[in-house]
């Protein structure tokens, strides 16, 4: 079991940052704890994830609020996120950042609010493609200019010059200690190209994503989304149940036949 906390980075103290770095050395190489620090005391917020049973920090995921000149909208900065190996799969960030998103926009309604992420691996670049109704760039659809131009808003004022227009990437390739995802993580075979369209689309958009280039990506998120999200999961707990029921109803004609 896991638990989950958002807490402010500034109130962080210098021992979970420590086991926060630990996880994070565990699965980039290229980087250096200095690169680290500056980039989490740049973010707003982090999420903490822990093991319930020994407290140990097995993940974490970092946030930055900013907003661009001449674009009417609240921007969200995924940066870094990791989670250990093991508990991959239990979604515990997904569910509580999902949380989060819903609480800022009840905060202001009206205001458009985005999400702003860079993915070096396709596991990343999914949590956006399979979440999100109006995300890009995508796989089945044209970017609009509007989105375009967020797009390329965000990779300038985050990246500067680190930032390519055209492919829409941030290329790190080149730098040094910029942390790459070490060999066996996110791995992308041809089992898996063949299978999911979204995956092959991030490999072609980003083809140098081994070398640390990041793909820049925005989803617009909304009441109606989560509203959808909600019934899904409902859906999905009914369907359970009801698989459960009649599991239970066979097993007792087993039984009554059996006496």
């Amino acid at each position: 079991m896991t638990s989950i906390k958002k807490i402010r980075v500034l109130d962080l103290n210098q021992e979970t940052i420590e086991k926060m770095w630990c996880v994070f050395d565990k699965y980039y190489y290229g980087s250096n704890k200095e690169t680290f620090m500056n980039d989490l005391f740049d973010k707003t917020y982090v999420f903490l994830l822990k093991d319930k049973e020994s407290k140990k920090i097995i993940g974490f995921s970092t946030i930055k609020e900013f907003r661009l000149p001449d674009i009417k909208g609240r921007f969200l900065f995924s940066g870094d996120t990791i989670v250990e190996k093991e508990y991959w799969g239990k979604n515990s960030l997904g569910v509580e950042f999902a949380r989060f998103l819903f609480n800022e926009k009840i905060k202001k309604p009206h205001i458009p609010l985005y999400w702003n992420l860079i993915s070096k691996g396709y596991k990343t670049y999914l949590l956006l493609a399979n979440n999100f109704e109006n995300y890009y760039p995508n796989p089945y659809k044209e970017t609009p200019v509007k989105y375009k131009e967020m797009i390329d808003g965000c990779g300038r004022y985050l990246f500067g010059r680190k930032y390519n227009s055209q492919k829409g990437v941030i290329e790190f390739a080149e730098e040094v200690g910029k942390d790459k995802l070490k060999e066996g993580i996110c791995e992308i075979d041809m089992r898996l190209l063949c299978a999911s369209r979204k995956i092959n689309f991030f490999q072609e958009s980003n083809p140098d994503w081994r070398s640390g280039n990041e793909l820049v990506c925005i989803g617009e998120f909304t009441l109606d989304l989560s509203l959808k999200k909600l019934l899904k999961d409902l859906s999905k707990l009914s369907r359970r149940a009801s698989r459960k029921l009649k599991k239970e109803r066979q097993q007792m004609i087993k039984r009554i036949m059996n006496v």
